[in-house]
């Protein structure tokens, strides 16, 4: 994800329905990952403020999150809207200018294209909305990959991709990284968990708004924004919107690519370009852990059920990869 300047934090860490340390603009690598040499058109996305992760979706097109590319004024939201005890997300008062966004095919290369268009949904804030499509100027020769339309399953396995941080020291990668994960929740939700997976920590619940997946704890940082989420037949399911400042404390948030097919379907129709073929839907995982139309911010004084689900969908996780 990117890395920003002065990012703020919520300050409580610990304790009965604290959220814990999450930036308020999406700063989450790909941690304990390894290299991915499956993935050649996840690149990365160069703005004024740093940089993301990118995939090329055709030619001209390359799908990454929403802030970006979004002018940030410094103002932030919570999220959800309605919870003034939610995390919150920054504001958007529109789009950077185009020129000023580009794609590089490593971290270190040199730009190969130049923004000329973005295409999103105009939303005010990043909540449920942190998904963008850069039309650029010159064709990138690189592998298209498909996104799916239909939402996932609660419980389904997902590779997360990214140029970000490798380790909790904040290296920053040479290379793509990838690795898996598993979608806890589909929103509109709520999940709850144990702040680093330690029970002895109590019990915290992540609101997840309409237009968001959630994935396990630990799994991306620092430049993965914007990063792509595939599904086990290999077509984007969600985009790397935000997370933890730590991002072993909690869940990773992704916005999802049927909530913005609209989107999506306006930057081709533009570009003039066809998507890649979706493969299959995958076997769904089945097993959820969230509760849909729980209020935000509710807490337990043990790890409760939310735990012993998560516990069990990792469990049952690796097993399939067996």
């Amino acid at each position: 994800m990117r890395q920003f300047g002065a990012i703020a934090l919520v300050a409580a860490t610990l304790g009965c329905g604290a959220p814990g340390p999450q930036f308020e603009s999406a700063t989450d690598a790909i941690l304990g990952g390894a290299p991915d040499g499956a993935h050649p058109g996840v690149v990365v996305v160069r703005n004024p403020r740093g940089t993301c992760t990118g995939t090329v979706l055709s030619p001209h097109l390359v799908l990454t999150a929403r802030h970006c590319v979004a002018d940030e004024p410094g103002a932030s939201v919570p999220c959800p809207a309605n919870d003034p005890s939610a995390p919150r997300v920054p504001s958007y008062s529109g789009d950077v200018a185009p020129g000023s966004v580009s794609i590089s095919l490593t971290r270190t290369s040199a730009p190969v294209a130049t923004a000329v268009a973005f295409f999103d949904d105009g939303a005010a804030s990043g909540c449920g909305h942190d998904l963008a499509v850069v039309q650029v100027d010159a064709a990138l020769a690189l592998p298209a990959s498909a996104f799916r339309a239909t939402v996932p399953a609660d419980g389904d396995s997902v590779t997360v991709v990214g140029w970000g941080v490798v380790d909790d020291a904040r290296t920053p990668a040479a290379e793509r990284y990838a690795k898996e994960a598993a979608i806890v929740a589909v929103g509109p939700a709520s999940f709850r968990y144990s702040p680093y997976g330690d029970p002895m920590q109590g019990t915290n619940t992540e609101p997840v708004v309409d237009g968001e997946l959630l994935l396990t704890a630990g799994t991306t940082g620092l430049g993965d924004c914007g990063g792509p989420a595939f599904d086990a037949p290999g077509a984007i399911v969600g985009t790397d919107a935000r997370g933890f400042a730590h991002p072993a404390y909690g869940p990773t948030h992704l916005s999802s690519t049927a909530a913005h097919a609209d989107v999506l379907a306006a930057a081709f129709r533009a570009a003039g370009e066809t998507p890649a073929a979706v493969p299959a839907a995958p076997t769904s995982g089945g097993g959820g852990t969230a509760t849909g139309g729980t209020a935000a911010g509710g807490c337990a004084s043990t790890a409760g059920a939310g735990w012993l689900a998560l516990a069990m969908l990792l469990a049952r996780r690796r097993s399939l990869q067996c």
